[in-house]
């Protein structure tokens, strides 16, 4: 397993430290893929959005990361950020968007 593949135990790790950006920032320095997909063909993208983790947000668009990648469920992480009423996450994936 490569160090910089999906590890569901460290990222959960990294949220419940507050250190979600630090490690998001140090894993794309590294060259993490930034839509990299778990099982379920959510992004990092999905997650922070859907946590409404505008600073890991905003750092991930920077990034690159695709806005209109869906998962199994065909939700973008615009729709992810709406199902969990994540409105001002919703205003830059948006404003992302349309650019």
């Amino acid at each position: 397993m490569s160090l910089l593949s999906w590890n569901p135990s460290a990222t959960k790790l990294c949220f419940l430290l507050g250190l979600v950006v630090k490690c998001a920032q140090i894993l794309l320095e590294a060259g993490a893929a930034v839509d990299a997909l778990d099982k379920n063909k959510n992004t990092a993208l999905h997650y922070a959005a859907g946590y409404g983790r505008k600073d890991c947000v905003a750092l991930l668009l920077k990034n690159g990361a695709a806005v209109t990648l869906q998962n199994m469920d065909g939700k973008t992480p615009i729709d992810v950020a709406k199902l969990n009423d994540q409105h001002e996450v919703v205003k830059l994936l948006e404003k992302d968007a349309f650019l």
